[in-house]
């Protein structure tokens, strides 16, 4: 149920390069608010610009605002936050202020450890070919909507990827919410399987008297998780659920969800059945950058061993007979070193892989590079075992001349990051 929020007037976003914080800021300036943005990243302060975001530097005062939000890669030592603290301006974290925004609407959250974003585009798409006018936001750029990660609608609903890292969407107040996968990932916050359903709990029991959907297997799979009174138990059916910009049973699985969710905001069968057919796809998730000597390059934010297995399922769908060279970015230390085994075992339908330098976000984990060689080593090892082709990249001045090597033996080239070997992938596309 919508509740009237008010927005302040005027906002300052910090670190607001990030999907969520750009987006968020964009929804709250497409609401009326005189938004200013910051970051310290200089791409992401020229993509603030390109998106006509006031930018203001780090040491800039802060007087005249009602608010400041911060995203989790900025301490509290940020010289604007400080700045804040000392003008006595309200400081808020992205989460909270995405809670509070979304009181305004009637919620569609859509959560779970992989599928989230997929999922929540695919949501947003088929109430927007029926003429719900949903507003949106989804941790990916949507080609469709010019790469932005953001829709201002004038409809009821808000559509919007619930983040479960750190429970940051126990924040939220949603009237439905679909759960499309639960796994362990977060090592650097969740310490147990147990610990990732207990917050999943927590999450649903927001609206005990909500409506939720969620598939058979995750239902059976997390039987002391606490379902609210409406939980709809979605059936598998991929004949109902093609969707061609995005091969693999994964996303036929999450086409399923979305469609049960849409259904649920009075979407009819027909309207979705066609707009599943017509849906485009999002970025970095099994996203065509262009060809490298002629081979398809594609991007793809997988970076779980469930993933990439099932990102790589569907590429084999793609190319039945193909081979497929993987360019592979382990993100975080700690995830490479408790999952390295399973990354292996994901990564064996592939045939030649280049490990790639580990990508670690600021504020995330401890950065220990020694022991994060010692983990790539062994993991390299392990995946290189019996013959497989491995080749193993340690700087990314070295890539585009390997992969230009590499690229012809191989039907297809797929990059698997959610940090910065997405952008050098690019880089290579639009200049090979």
């Amino acid at each position: 149920m919508a509740i009237e929020q008010p927005l302040p007037a005027r906002a300052l976003f910090v670190g607001a390069g990030g999907m969520g914080m750009r987006g968020l800021a964009g929804l709250w300036r497409d609401a009326g608010v005189r938004v200013d943005s910051s970051d310290d990243n200089p791409a992401a302060r020229a993509d603030l610009i390109a998106a006509d975001f006031e930018v203001i530097p780090a040491a800039a005062p802060v007087y005249g605002y009602d608010c400041l939000v911060y995203s989790d890669a900025v301490p509290d030592r940020h010289p604007l936050r400080r700045a804040a603290q000392q003008a006595g301006v309200p400081e808020l974290p992205y989460h909270v202020a995405l809670g509070h925004f979304s009181r305004r609407y009637r919620t569609v959250a859509i959560t779970g450890t992989h599928g989230k974003s997929s999922t929540t585009a695919l949501v947003a798409h088929l109430l927007v070919t029926a003429g719900l006018d949903p507003t949106v936001l989804v941790g990916a750029p949507i080609p469709a909507w010019g790469g932005s990660t953001y829709r201002s609608g004038r409809g009821n609903f808000f559509v919007v990827e619930a983040d479960e890292y750190r429970e940051h969407f126990l924040s939220l107040s949603w009237e439905a919410a679909v759960i499309v996968s639960i796994d362990f990932d977060h090592p650097d916050y969740f310490h147990s399987l147990e610990a990732v359903e207990q917050a999943y709990s927590r999450f649903l029991q927001l609206n005990p008297e909500g409506w939720a959907a969620v598939r058979k297997e995750v239902l059976s799979s997390h039987p002391d998780i606490s379902w609210p009174a409406h939980t709809l138990v979605v059936a598998d059916d991929p004949a109902k659920a093609e969707v061609p910009a995005l091969p693999g049973a994964h996303m036929r699985r999450n086409a399923t969800l979305a469609a049960a969710a849409a259904a649920w905001c009075g979407v009819s069968k027909p309207v979705i059945a066609a707009a599943l057919a017509s849906f485009t796809g999002l970025g970095r998730r099994f996203e065509q950058l262009g060809t490298c000597r002629g081979v398809p390059l594609i991007s793809d934010y997988g970076h779980h061993p469930q993933e990439i297995a099932a990102t790589l399922a569907g590429l084999h769908e793609r190319y039945p007979s193909g081979r497929i060279l993987v360019l592979w970015e382990p993100h975080t230390a700690e995830r490479l070193h408790l999952f390295g085994d399973a990354f292996v075992k994901s990564l064996r339908t592939a045939d030649g892989v280049v490990l790639l330098p580990t990508y670690q976000p600021t504020g995330r984990g401890n950065d220990d590079s020694a022991a994060d060689n010692r983990v790539r080593k062994h993991v390299f090892s392990t995946l290189t075992s019996g013959g497989r082709a491995g080749w193993r990249c340690d700087t990314y001045a070295s890539l585009p001349t390997l992969l230009r090597r590499l690229a012809p033996d191989f039907t297809a080239v797929i990059c698997f990051s959610a940090g910065s070997a997405d952008a050098k992938l690019r880089h290579l596309a639009e200049t090979d």
